[in-house]
C-alpha cells in the first residue's frame, strides 16, 4: 500500500508537470501565432479604413470590427497569461499576485483586495506554481459561482511555511458541492497542497460566504534572479522599449522587469513590479516623465530614475535633477554608457552627460 501510495504521489506530480508544459504550450500558441495574426487582421483593417474614407456606408462596419478585433486580442493576451505567467516564471510569486488581482479588478469592477505579509522572496518551482494556481482557483469560483460582491486574498511568507486564504461574502456551497467532486476544482488543489505535507481548509455554507485558506511547509530554493537588479523602462516609443530589453538582456546583472508608455501606467507598474532602476523618457503622453519622476519620489522614496532623452538642454537637466532622478544622459550617447550609467546609479552615485561631458560623483556631491 504505502509502495502504490508513492506511485501514486509521483504520477500525480508528473501529471501537474505535464498539465504545465501544456499550459505553456497553448499559451505560446495563443501568444506568438494568434496574437500575430490578429496584429495583422488589424493593421490591415485601419489600412483599408483609410482607403475607403469616401465609402460612409463602409465606416460603421470597419470601426466595429477593429472594436472587436482590439478586445478580441486582449482576451487571447489575458488568457494566455492565465495559462502561462511569464510574471511567475521570471519574477516570482508575490509580483505574479498582484499582476492578476489588478488585472481581475480591473476587468470586474470588484473590490479584489490582497494583502501580502511576510519575507517576500523566491521560492521553490513547483510551491509557487502551486499557491499561484490555487489563487487563480479559488478567485475564479468566487466570481464565477458565488455571485460575490467583495473578495479578499491574503498572501504569508513565513519562513517556515506560505499560507494563502481567500475570502469573499458570496452565496456559499455545501461541502458535498466539493468534497465529492471536480466542478470547482477544489479536490485537485487540495490534492496537490496534500502531495505538499500541506494542509487545506475549506469553511462554506449556503448564504454565507466561503473561506479557502492553504498552508505550505517551505523548502529552501535558489533565487536565481537575486543578483540582476530589475529595471523598468517608461518611453512612449515601442521600438525604443524593444531595444532597450535587447541591451538589458544582453547583460548578466540586470533585468528588464517591465515597460510602460505613459507616466500613469508608470506609476501602476511601479507598484506592481518595484523595480530598482527606472529609465524615464522626458517626453509622454498626456504628461511629462519629470512630472512621474515627482510622483513617483513621494511615494517610493527608495526609487532610481535615470532620464534617457533626446533634449540635451540643460533646463531640462536641473528640472531632473530637482524632480529627484539620479541620472540623465542622451539616447545619442553609446549603449556601453547607459549600462554605465544604470551601475552607477544603482551603486548610490548620480550618472550625469551632457553634449560634451559626462559627470559622475556620489550621492552626496
Amino acid at each position: 500500500m504505502q509502495a502504490r501510495e508513492a506511485e501514486a504521489r509521483s504520477l500525480s506530480s508528473r501529471l501537474a508537470s505535464a498539465q504545465e508544459e501544456e499550459r505553456a504550450r497553448i499559451a505560446g500558441l495563443l501568444h506568438d501565432s494568434i496574437g500575430g495574426q490578429l496584429t495583422v487582421i488589424q493593421k490591415n483593417t485601419e489600412l483599408l479604413r483609410t482607403m475607403l474614407n469616401a465609402e460612409e456606408a463602409a465606416t460603421p462596419y470597419l470601426e466595429t470590427n477593429l472594436e472587436l478585433l482590439g478586445r478580441t486580442h486582449q482576451q487571447v493576451r489575458h488568457l494566455a497569461t492565465d495559462l502561462n505567467s511569464k510574471v511567475l516564471s521570471e519574477l516570482g510569486l508575490a509580483p505574479a499576485a498582484r499582476q492578476h488581482i489588478d488585472r481581475l479588478r480591473a476587468s470586474t469592477g470588484l473590490p479584489i483586495s490582497l494583502h501580502i505579509t511576510g519575507h517576500v522572496r523566491r521560492l521553490s518551482v513547483e510551491i509557487e506554481r502551486i499557491a499561484f494556481r490555487a489563487l487563480q482557483e479559488t478567485l475564479n469560483n468566487a466570481l464565477r459561482h458565488a455571485n460575490a460582491t467583495e473578495i479578499s486574498a491574503q498572501l504569508h511568507l513565513g519562513h517556515k511555511s506560505l499560507r494563502l486564504t481567500v475570502q469573499d461574502d458570496g452565496r456559499g456551497f455545501a461541502e458535498s458541492a466539493w468534497n465529492h467532486g471536480t466542478a470547482l476544482g477544489l479536490p485537485h488543489l487540495r490534492e496537490q497542497v496534500e502531495q505538499l505535507s500541506g494542509d487545506f481548509f475549506v469553511e462554506s455554507t449556503p448564504g454565507s460566504g466561503t473561506i479557502i485558506a492553504l498552508r505550505v511547509p517551505l523548502r529552501a530554493a535558489p533565487d536565481h534572479s537575486a543578483h540582476r537588479a530589475r529595471v523598468l523602462v517608461v518611453d512612449d516609443h515601442e521600438m525604443m522599449r524593444q531595444g532597450l530589453r535587447h541591451i538589458l538582456a544582453a547583460t548578466d546583472d540586470l533585468v528588464c522587469v517591465g515597460e510602460a508608455s505613459d507616466g500613469h501606467e508608470a506609476l501602476r507598474q511601479i507598484e506592481l513590479f518595484q523595480p530598482d532602476l527606472i529609465i524615464m523618457d522626458v517626453k509622454l503622453p498626456g504628461g511629462s516623465g519629470i512630472e512621474t519622476t515627482r510622483q513617483l519620489t513621494k511615494r517610493h522614496a527608495r526609487a532610481r530614475v535615470i532620464f534617457y532623452t533626446y533634449h540635451d538642454d540643460e533646463t531640462y537637466l536641473e528640472q531632473a535633477i530637482q524632480a529627484g532622478a539620479k541620472g540623465y544622459l542622451l539616447k545619442s550617447d553609446p549603449n556601453q554608457l547607459l549600462l554605465a550609467a544604470l551601475r552607477t546609479v544603482l551603486a548610490g552615485e548620480v550618472f550625469l552627460t551632457l553634449t560634451d561631458s559626462v559627470v559622475s560623483f556620489g550621492s552626496h556631491p
